[in-house]
């Protein structure tokens, strides 16, 4: 009996209903990179938004393309590393595993807020990523050494 090639997530797009754009995965990275580096603290915003049924509907929207978005890179990493070790990664996994990053991405947004917020800020920065990375020493001392790297950057 020959091993079968492992089935890629690709192959079976009929059974999914959202299939992002390159357009939305480039928007996850951009929301991704301003959460990370410097945004604005949404929450003098919230309350104004919680008036307003129609930004409720496009904020809900956004959040669906992100999710879709999401769902489709982590799809395309697992696939390349299934194919690669040879196993069989179902559209069921994908999602799964897609929602447990969405939900910690969501952790950490509020995270960040909450140091920027602690700190008088109303903008998030470096210290507050490092201070995010503390549990984790070697992805603490890599943030640490990149932002000495880009403050002495900036400063010349």
């Amino acid at each position: 009996m020959s091993p079968s090639r492992p089935r890629l997530r690709s192959e079976t797009w009929h059974e999914v209903k959202l299939k992002p754009s390159r357009s939305e995965a480039a928007k996850l990275s951009r929301f991704l990179r301003r959460v990370a580096c410097s945004s604005p603290l949404p929450t003098s915003t919230r309350p104004y938004r919680n008036n307003m049924p129609g930004l409720q509907a496009d904020d809900a929207r956004e959040e669906e393309r992100l999710k879709a978005a999401l769902w489709y890179s982590t799809g395309q990493t697992v696939d390349a590393v299934a194919v690669s070790q040879n196993l069989n990664a179902t559209p069921h996994f994908i999602g799964g595993l897609s929602e447990m990053c969405w939900a910690q991405i969501e952790n950490i947004a509020q995270d960040l807020e909450a140091f920027a917020k602690h700190g008088g800020r109303s903008t998030i920065n470096a210290k507050d990523v490092v201070l995010l990375a503390r549990r984790n020493e070697g992805l603490s001392a890599v943030l640490q050494a990149e932002a000495k790297t880009v403050k002495e950057r900036d400063a010349r």
